[in-house]
């Protein structure tokens, strides 16, 4: 049962920054099983953990299926820790492309 859903348009190439936010999640106590086009992904909470389907809907655009949450985490909160991450992902993959470049 679908308890929360976002789409997001992402700023770059998908597989690169879900493979940057993977590190970021994992880094922060989380789960991620599998790749894009679909990825289930488990996030810690104080409440609880957080489950969720990511499923790459378009060239640019993930759509995000929470499945499962602390009755007292809003979708809200959730969004917001997701954006979190996603930035993270981006950050790192900047940083890695500079890299990269010099």
């Amino acid at each position: 049962m679908i308890v929360c859903q976002f789409n997001f348009v992402l700023p770059i190439e998908p597989q690169s920054l879900m493979k940057m936010t993977r590190q970021v999640i994992v880094e922060n106590g989380g789960t991620v099983i599998g790749d894009l086009p679909l990825i289930k992904v488990t996030v810690p909470s104080p409440l609880g953990n957080i489950d969720a389907v990511c499923k790459l809907i378009a060239d640019s655009t993930i759509n995000i299926a929470v499945t499962r949450k602390p009755e007292l985490v809003s979708c809200d909160v959730i969004r917001d820790k997701l954006v979190a991450y996603l930035k993270q992902g981006v950050k790192l993959q900047s940083q890695m492309t500079k890299s990269q470049g010099n």
